[in-house]
């Protein structure tokens, strides 16, 4: 994302760091039970194939813990480079509701396939599947964004997108040994499918922004009684449609802080 400063990310995403933060200290127990030579964290928290109703709190308990020191950093990088922009524009409350909401429904979703499904199951555990939801909003943001495939190779972020989505639905369809959820991740890309279908997702920032920000997007002051149909048609309109037409990244800085602020204002 341009202008990106890792030093501002505490004031600007705090939801997004605050997943994190609990990420990295339900990691770090984990690393030190099995020191211990224990994968009691792994038992407690992770989605089983055979589930059990008094273990209903592993539908989101899953979503936080992690395999190994290349699952979670890989994770946590997506979540602060996509999950940071995505909270930027709905807001950290509404963030992390959505957040903790995909992580359930895609638990729930992994478990309906573990009851149909002909093939060996393993133990789910990790944010990926609330990722990919993440990623799929993202990219109706950002359609002409490119990602680093590997963190070195440029890539569109539609062909990326088509890439992963295409090898989730093989692997959900044959049994391939590859150690990732498969169900689950095609669980988040319906979930963040549906959540921009029909224009939702600006919907959603209609009701966010029609209050609290007295200032157009070319910086004029708006006088007298405030309109908030008025203020809704000649401030946000102008910036949600070009969110959807050039991206979130091609926002400048006032009309990223009109967002900022309408979000703040609203929670």
């Amino acid at each position: 994302m341009d202008n990106f400063n890792v030093f501002s990310m505490k004031k600007q995403a705090p939801g997004t760091i605050g997943i994190i933060a609990v990420c990295a200290a339900i990691f770090l127990i984990q690393i030190v039970f099995q020191g211990m030579g224990s994968n009691i964290i792994v038992e407690v928290m992770a989605l089983h194939p055979v589930f059990y109703a008094s273990r209903f709190y592993q539908l989101l308990s899953y979503g936080f813990v992690h395999s190994g020191f290349l699952h979670f950093g890989f994770n946590m990088i997506v979540l602060l480079f996509v999950g940071s922009g995505i909270e930027a524009v709905i807001g950290t409350r509404k963030f992390l509701v959505f957040y903790l909401f995909l992580i359930v429904m895609c638990g729930i979703v992994t478990l309906v396939y573990f009851t149909i499904s002909p093939w060996p199951l393993h133990t789910v555990l990790g944010s990926s599947g609330a990722l990919c939801a993440l990623l799929m909003i993202y990219w109706s943001l950002n359609p002409l964004a490119s990602v680093l495939l590997f963190f070195i190779i440029p890539m569109p972020i539609r062909y990326f997108m088509f890439s992963i989505i295409a090898f989730d639905c093989v692997g959900t369809i044959i049994p391939i040994k590859t150690g990732l959820a498969h169900v689950t991740h095609l669980a988040g890309y319906a979930c963040g499918a549906a959540f921009v279908k029909r224009q939702f997702f600006i919907n959603t920032m209609s009701r966010l922004f029609r209050r609290g920000v007295h200032q157009d997007s070319r910086g004029r002051i708006i006088h007298g009684q405030f309109d908030k149909k008025r203020h809704y048609t000649e401030t946000i309109d102008p910036i949600l449609e070009k969110i959807s037409r050039e991206g979130i990244e091609s926002l400048n800085r006032r009309e990223q802080e009109i967002l900022e602020k309408a979000g703040k204002k609203k929670e």
